[in-house]
């Protein structure tokens, strides 16, 4: 054994001297060069050093004879046995927040260490008693893994050993450390909120080399490892993210991010509907793309109004919401007002104005007049106002007694103020009908006083031949009789026809002799008496068979009586040779004077 501390000696003395002459060279160089302004005080600092390095040389060579003496002197012919165990020393190598690496080296200055001695691992907790072995093998380096952060641990190492079998041992104690806190600057930094579908996302992200792990609302459950820069989706206005690093075994402090919706939501439409006297209708359509819509809330005063009123407010998610606004005054202009609000309590507001409609006010009728009839047919005319300038509609109804059961006959319609004609087709002829008017508004009805009318009798066109009879006249004076045999000598009671010359009666609208209304005969006509125009004089068997000349005919007579051949007058006779006076009901224009003792008596037009 003192041969090998021997050797080792000798070694570090070549070692030292090596150095000295290099160390002397150097000074040497330096003076001789010129290097240093203050060489003088160098070399003495040189020197100084060098003779304690020689002093230290010479004592290690006393050592060595002493060494060597001893080795002379020992006569005995035994070696002295090694008992000193080796000596072990522990670098720490490295350590992180769950690992300690170590670098161990072993000596033995007696027997000397085995080529390749046995390393032995272990560690405990300082607070612990036990040490828990970790492995055993020829490294001389080893890494324990698994630790928990933050904590003081202490490691042991046994190394098997130097020639003589001693085993030597070795301790040392390392903290580990941390894991990065989140609260740290740059450790952990969540990226902005984007919003889609009224879900948010964000990203989260580490300028560490270690892992991120997340939760959200919650840092008591399973954490998820996510990769750096990686998102999270899925949340909702109001979540948490919490967000640590982690080595796979610790955890750092975590840090957070609050998912907020600051968008307030977007109306897109506020309108009136519909509107009537009491009540408006609204429809308003809004989107928030951040938390999403939570209610609307509609509101509305008077447009002299200071403040609003709630009417309602419904809670619904829905993009679109109709509400109607109900006990309103009519004609009454309205401000409305909607609130729509998300689930961040974000606020949207939109106004419009609607004025409610005037109170129906019925239609008047203003007149309502017979218009001409046939004999199946009546027509009517008629005419109303509406104050709220309604379209009107107009319908005749008829009945054949007067507080009988009536049907509506015809029916048109209008814009308020226009005259309307209506006509009531398929009735019976000769027959007295009941009828009244009704205009509707579209909300009230306003009825008219009853009519009647009688209408036509049949015949328009019948002849009269001496055998056969003109048929019902129409209830104007006109009766029925037998056409007479000779021409210009008989008279109907109220109105003549000559038969063979194939002259209809009067019935009903039905022509009146075959050349002229009032059945003058051009064929034969007697010279004018008293200047009675041709056309309302009648011929006769005693009259001339040449006609005057026709302005002969048409002089006129004023202011006399009409006096004829046989003495007969005509009292008062106007220019026409009409009698003023009323015969058989009839007005004075449908009486004629008598002349040549032939009456003559005029038609009525209806």
């Amino acid at each position: 054994m003192k041969s090998n501390k021997g050797i080792t000696l000798i070694a570090l003395i070549i070692t030292i001297i090596v150095l000295l002459i290099l160390v002397a060279v150097s000074i040497d160089i330096a003076i001789d060069g010129k290097l240093f302004d203050r060489s003088k005080e160098t070399v003495s600092q040189a020197n100084n050093k060098l003779g304690e390095e020689q002093n230290r040389v010479d004592s290690l060579i006393n050592e060595w004879d002493n060494l060597e003496t001893g080795i002379s002197g020992n006569t005995s012919g035994n070696e002295p046995e090694d008992t000193t165990p080796p000596t072990v020393e522990i670098e720490i190598q490295g350590k992180t927040s769950n690992s300690i690496t170590i670098n161990v080296t072993a000596r033995d200055n007696e027997s000397g260490m085995v080529e390749t001695p046995i390393y032995t691992y272990y560690i405990k907790k300082s607070t612990e008693s036990t040490y828990e072995e970790k492995t055993s093998n020829n490294n001389a380096s080893y890494t324990f893994t698994g630790l928990t952060q933050g904590v003081t641990y202490d490691i042991k190492v046994e190394v098997q050993g130097d020639v003589a079998g001693n085993k030597g041992k070795g301790t040392t104690q390392a903290t580990t450390g941390t894991v990065t806190s989140g609260l740290e600057q740059g450790a952990i930094t969540f990226g902005n909120t984007t919003w889609s579908n009224n879900q948010a996302s964000v990203t989260i992200n580490t300028n560490t080399s270690y892992t991120i792990e997340y939760q959200v609302n919650s840092i008591a459950g399973t954490w998820t490892t996510i990769a750096n820069g990686g998102t999270v989706s899925g949340l909702n206005h109001g979540d948490t993210v919490y967000a640590r690093l982690t080595d796979g075994i610790n955890a750092g402090q975590h840090a957070s991010a609050s998912i907020k919706d600051e968008t307030a939501p977007i109306i897109n439409s506020f309108t009136v509907t519909s509107a009537d006297t009491t009540s408006i209708t609204v429809s308003a359509s809004a989107t928030d793309n951040e938390s999403g819509i939570y209610s609307y809330q509609f509101q509305y005063k008077l447009s002299t109004a200071s403040n609003y009123t709630t009417a309602t407010t419904t809670v619904t998610s829905d993009g679109t919401c109709t509400y109607t606004y109900t006990g309103l005054a009519d004609n009454t202009t309205y401000n409305l007002r909607v609130i729509v609000t998300d689930k961040a309590n974000n606020t949207k507001e939109a106004t419009t104005n609607q004025t409610t409609v005037s109170a129906n006010v019925g239609p008047v009728i203003a007149t309502v007049a017979y218009n001409n009839k046939t004999t199946n047919s009546i027509k009517v005319t008629a005419r109303a106002t509406d104050a709220n300038g309604d379209n009107l509609t107009y319908t005749l109804y008829t009945s054949t007694s007067e507080n009988g059961s009536y049907t509506q006959k015809a029916t048109t319609s209008a814009t308020q103020n226009t005259t309307v004609t209506l006509n009531a087709t398929g009735l019976s002829n000769y027959t007295t009908y009941w009828w009244y008017i009704q205009v509707s508004d579209g909300e009230a009805l306003q009825t008219s006083y009853k009519q009647s009318t009688r209408t036509y009798c049949p015949g328009t066109g019948l002849i009269c031949n001496g055998t056969s009879s003109c048929s019902v006249c129409d209830g104007k004076g006109y009766t029925t009789s037998k056409c007479p045999g000779k021409y210009g000598e008989a008279t109907l009671e109220h109105g003549p026809t000559v038969t063979p010359y194939n002259v209809s009666c009067r019935n009903c609208g039905g022509t009146i002799g075959k050349y002229t209304r009032f059945w003058t005969w051009l064929w034969r006509c007697p010279v004018c008496s008293k200047g009675v125009k041709r056309q309302n004089f009648y011929c006769s068997e005693a009259c001339a068979l040449t006609c005057p000349s026709s302005d002969e005919c048409r002089t006129a007579h004023t202011g006399e009586n009409c006096i004829n051949s046989v003495e007969n007058n005509c009292s008062s006779c106007n220019a026409s040779g009409l009698i003023k006076g009323c015969r058989h009901g009839y007005s004075t224009e449908h009486e004629y004077c008598s002349h040549n003792g032939v009456e003559k008596v005029g038609m009525h037009d209806d």
